[in-house]
């Protein structure tokens, strides 16, 4: 191995110390008990229950006034958006932003973005394929109230507060805190089925848990909260286009062009990602600053 090699995988390994601070490194991790487990996923459990109380208050306080459900969700977004900000402040050693300005060169940027979008098309089609969009009658009542509303409504709600709250809770404190007491595998997997699981219906339960493994895998490699919240974003966003516009005709497809459009999808997710890696990785051990979340 060269100097150069020994030298790169040294600052690697102690990124990853500095990374989780609690933990042992990434491929010795502490033991991991069901105290650890529940401690993990009581951010997801709280924020579940205060979206459902704020919502709900919000929906007496307007009774009697005609008040898209898209809008009181995304006013109940915004409010646990504040509340969420404030807490992570407050109680929880989280950074949002790496300290590896490669992650936010524009093709290391675009790389991650990028590949969440393809998995998430490639996912979509994955569901279509199975019919359960049909069979869903939770699926049918949250398209029901997500989508027919103006273009400005859906991509503030579906696109930038729902994505940036989600992210803070999932990939900020459920993901950090399964990841400072468990391994690789288990806390990408653990995150991703919480986030896909409190989702309530089983065509969104896919799709999350799908995203979520994606999602708290570029976390793992990159630290970075925001890239993740802009990648979610952008994928929310496609599909708000795909739904609500003609300009994504070209991804209805039938028979076999469907089969090959899903396969490249995914496939183009996996090359974007792992290039975004390399780009990441390609300044480690210059001048880039060592981080932990």
């Amino acid at each position: 191995m060269r100097d150069s090699d020994k030298k790169d995988l040294e600052m690697i390994n102690l990124y990853k110390k500095e990374l989780y601070p609690a933990g042992k490194a990434a491929d010795r991790p502490e033991p991991f008990t069901w105290k650890d487990a529940a401690h993990a996923v009581a951010p997801a459990l709280l924020y579940t229950a205060l979206a459902n109380v704020v919502y709900s208050l919000l929906f007496q306080a307007l009774a009697g006034r005609q008040v898209s459900g898209l809008l009181l969700q995304a006013a109940t977004s915004a409010v646990c958006l504040g509340i969420t900000g404030w807490w992570i402040s407050r109680k929880e050693k989280i950074r949002l932003w790496s300290g590896r300005r490669t992650v936010y060169r524009f093709p290391a940027f675009f790389c991650y973005v990028s590949g969440v979008v393809m998995w998430g098309i490639g996912w979509n089609q994955i569901i279509y394929l199975t019919r359960l969009k049909e069979a869903s009658g939770g699926y049918q009542r949250v398209t029901a109230v997500f989508y027919g509303n103006s273009l400005f409504l859906e991509i503030l709600a579906l696109c930038i507060l729902a994505p940036l709250v989600e992210e803070l809770v999932y990939r900020g404190m459920v993901y950090s805190r399964f990841r400072k007491k468990g391994g690789r595998l288990l806390s990408i997997t653990g995150s991703a089925l919480v986030f896909g699981l409190l989702h309530f219906n089983l065509v969104q339960c896919i799709y999350a848990a799908a995203a979520g493994l994606l999602l708290a895998y570029i976390v793992e490699q990159t630290g970075s909260i925001a890239t993740v919240a802009a990648a979610h974003g952008t994928m929310n966003l496609v599909s708000v286009i795909w739904t609500e516009t003609d300009w994504l005709d070209v991804l209805n497809q039938t028979g076999l062009k469907l089969y090959l459009l899903t396969g490249g999808c995914l496939c183009l997710a996996v090359v974007f990602v792992l290039d975004g890696n390399r780009l990441t990785k390609k300044d480690v051990g210059k001048k880039d600053k060592l981080i932990s979340y």
